[in-house]
């Protein structure tokens, strides 16, 4: 038995997810996108990036 397929299974083992977690953690990550997108916008605006991004 080569390394190669003990770490494929290994690995296997480790990332087995039902779609409904997999779903859930995708939402999950969407909306703390969301929350750090919207938490660093007027930081952006604020910056002479963010000035030069509107004008």
């Amino acid at each position: 038995m080569g390394s190669g397929s003990l770490d494929q299974f290994a690995t296997a083992d480790v990332f087995a997810m039902t779609q409904a977690e997999s779903n859930t953690l995708q939402k999950a990550q969407r909306q703390v996108l969301s929350l750090m997108a919207l938490d660093s916008f007027p930081r952006f605006l604020n910056s002479p990036q963010g000035v030069k991004y509107m004008t």
